[in-house]
């Protein structure tokens, strides 16, 4: 029988980030010979009352969602029609979903031992309330094999009232691959247990794989044959945009920019408002640079090996992702500290290329021990 898998991540979402992390493990654990699931909810509402935590968790957090906005104050953006549409559709055709709302189909994946992971980009930040599904509560409850690859937390500390049940849903896992070696130092004396440093997950698959996926893009502006600037930021940060100026005037380019709010839609420059996962890998590989606030708009433009500038963002909180990566491939100086100047500046992969085929190894490495004491 094939051994399925649930993930619990940020998957066929508008960010283009979570979606390459979604895929890369995807990838991974399909060539493995997993059947692979992505959790959309479990309210297996009987299985909760036997577990008062289960349902204390989801109602605190319910209680608190207001909080979140000490990390993080949305902004409204509502996305094109055309762009609703066909994220839908790359989310049907990339992703199986599960959902486990009744105990009949729970108490089936507890008999057939389904093996459950967790893995995403600030999927633990505590601001995201007090550790519940992101921590896989339900599958702990149940016995059932767990395992953690490429979570981050992107806060600078962890709650103490936390620290019983990060120790109940994260010390007992099977695994606990993490993606910065800071977020190992920050759990390592919780857990007495030192969590594994790994690679992000999209960094599992090389240019050759994300290709099959910009080969299905469809570009709906004009691309100008000099070349192009591609402009690509999460946060909405008018300090973008006049660097982004700069660089116009120096290069006299053209500038595409995937937006992520309206102020990036107000831009003067040709606007892709229907992108998709395929039209962000077809853009990156093809820009003649790239200007970006986004860790995976880093990471696909090393992968490629196109010239990426990265304008930090003002919350401060992330900044260890951005070290952590591009200390590690000897890419710091891509990392803009002036914003007030542009100037164009060669960068080496040959370094990059080599540590990233080395890490590629360990994290597979700790993908299939784990897998083997999963079963």
């Amino acid at each position: 029988m094939i051994k399925k898998i649930g993930i619990v991540t940020w998957y066929g979402t508008g960010n283009y980030g979570s979606n390459l992390q979604a895929i890369g493990l995807q990838t991974i654990l399909k060539e493995r010979g997993y059947d692979v699931y992505f959790v959309k909810k479990f309210g297996v509402k009987s299985y909760m009352i036997r577990h008062p935590m289960l349902f204390y968790a989801r109602l605190v957090n319910k209680i608190n969602v207001n909080k979140r906005k000490a990390f993080f104050t949305p902004v409204p953006y509502n996305i094109s029609e055309e762009r609703k549409i066909r994220l839908d559709e790359f989310k049907k055709e990339n992703f199986k979903e599960i959902s486990f709302m009744n105990s009949g189909t729970w108490k089936q994946a507890i008999k057939n031992r389904m093996i459950f992971a967790c893995g995403s980009d600030i999927l633990w930040n505590p601001a995201r309330g007090y550790p519940s599904i992101n921590f896989l509560d339900f599958a702990y409850y149940a016995g059932l094999p767990r395992f953690a690859y490429g979570s981050s937390v992107g806060a600078l500390e962890l709650p103490k009232e936390y620290y019983r049940a990060y120790r109940s849903y994260l010390g007992s896992m099977v695994g606990i691959g993490v993606r910065e070696q800071a977020v190992a130092d920050m759990f390592e004396p919780i857990l007495k247990r030192e969590p594994t440093k790994v690679m992000d997950p999209s960094m599992l698959l090389s240019s050759k794989d994300w290709n099959q996926y910009a080969d299905k893009a469809k570009i709906s502006v004009d691309i100008d044959k000099q070349g192009f600037i591609l402009c690509y930021f999460v946060m909405n940060d008018p300090r973008y945009w006049e660097y982004v100026k700069k660089v116009r005037e120096a290069t006299g380019l053209q500038v595409i920019v995937l937006p992520m709010h309206h102020l990036d839609e107000e831009q003067p420059y040709d606007i892709v408002t229907d992108g998709t996962l395929p039209e962000f890998i077809w853009l990156i590989k093809h820009a003649e640079f790239i200007c970006t606030d986004s860790f995976h708009a880093c990471v696909l433009s090393t992968i490629y090996e196109k010239e990426f500038y990265l304008l930090r963002r003002k919350r401060k909180s992330e900044d260890a992702k951005y070290d952590d990566f591009l200390g590690r491939y000897h890419l710091l100086d891509r990392s803009i500290l002036d914003e007030s100047k542009f100037k164009r500046a060669d960068i080496d992969f040959t370094y990059a290329r080599q540590k990233i085929a080395e890490d590629q190894e360990e994290s597979l490495r700790f993908l299939e021990e784990t897998l083997e004491k999963c079963k």
